[in-house]
């Protein structure tokens, strides 16, 4: 920045000019204060506009120029008038590969990162095929793809996804539109793969040991419970029973899961909320029921367990009719 001095009809006229260059790289100047007849003091002009133009940008303090008593009271008293104009002060435009930096804006701004990963691992398990098998549609394989990859991503409520999966990429990704009634399709989709379940869980079996190579002979099995705050009158395996979070106000049901040696999902089956816990893996092991090739070369699989259900009675049961 620097000041000049013109005279228009025998009056003095003092400006605060920068210099700039447009769009297309050419030089030009702005004015960006009339001071009138200001009376600028000459040995002081470069300091007072170089004070001022720092200042503009954020980057100058008075106390660090060097200024005298009476300069740094010009660099307020411009600041002021600057301030008071009806244009604000245009500070240089930075461009970059010809992109003006300061006029970039962003909307409609999505998370993406961990869904293409979803996606990716979808694909590679076959799941597409696997619901198409099932008799699923093209719209409810996607509708069921976003409900899966929200409770691998962030799981909330499938009312509360309607909200979360607009501010992700998944929904264009998966040419899903989003709206209110978005709910009752994720509860519909929701059913069908619960319907589908041992199915899906016996094609996912084959192709992840397929995909990781997981050949094992080994099972890990054992059953939590999770509780409801209402009545469940419509949901018959709610029952009241010990509650592993200390909830035996409330009804609940029990979920037991079986897993391999690397911690990839066998199989899962949902109890009654009072069903006893050793009751329920001769149930979980028929579902298993897993040949020598499936089990690494081994006669019979292994099944780890919890002490808990290591009773003589159980392992008496399941002995004979497993093949464990």
């Amino acid at each position: 920045m620097f000041f000049r001095t013109k005279t228009i009809k025998a009056t003095r006229l003092v400006q605060l000019v920068e210099s700039f260059r447009n769009n297309e790289g050419q030089p030009r100047q702005r004015i960006v204060a009339s001071l009138g007849d200001a009376e600028i003091p000459p040995a002081d002009e470069k300091s007072i506009a170089r004070a001022v133009g720092d200042r503009l940008r954020g980057q100058g303090d008075l106390l660090d120029q060097g200024l005298s008593a009476d300069a740094a009271q010009w660099v307020v008293r411009i600041l002021q008038i600057i301030a008071r104009s009806k244009s604000p002060h245009p500070t240089p435009t930075e461009t970059v590969d010809g992109v003006l930096v300061d006029q970039i804006a962003t909307e409609n701004i999505v998370q993406f990162g961990p869904q293409p990963i979803a996606r990716a691992a979808w694909r590679a398990l076959g799941l597409d095929q696997i619901l198409r098998n099932c008799g699923l549609n093209t719209a409810q394989s996607a509708t069921a793809q976003l409900l899966v990859a929200n409770r691998l991503i962030e799981p909330v409520s499938e009312w509360a996804l309607i909200g979360r999966a607009g501010r992700t990429a998944l929904p264009e990704l998966l040419g899903v539109r989003i709206t209110k009634t978005t709910k009752d399709r994720l509860y519909h989709a929701g059913d069908a793969l619960f319907s589908h379940r041992k199915t899906i869980e016996t094609a996912l079996r084959d192709n992840q040991a397929k995909l990781f190579e997981s050949r094992g002979g080994i099972v890990l099995y054992d059953v939590t419970n999770t509780h409801f705050e209402g009545l469940c009158e419509k949901n018959p395996k709610a029952r009241h029973g010990k509650n592993k979070q200390k909830r035996n106000d409330c009804r609940q049901i029990a979920i037991g899961m079986a897993f391999d040696q690397r911690g990839l999902p066998l199989a899962h089956e949902v109890f009654e909320g009072n069903f006893s816990d050793t009751k329920t893996l001769i149930h979980i092991l028929d579902r298993l029921q897993l040949n020598s090739s499936e089990c690494g070369g081994l006669e019979k699989p292994l099944a780890i367990l919890d002490a808990g259900f290591a009773s003589k009675a159980n392992l008496a049961l399941i002995r004979p009719s497993s093949g464990f």
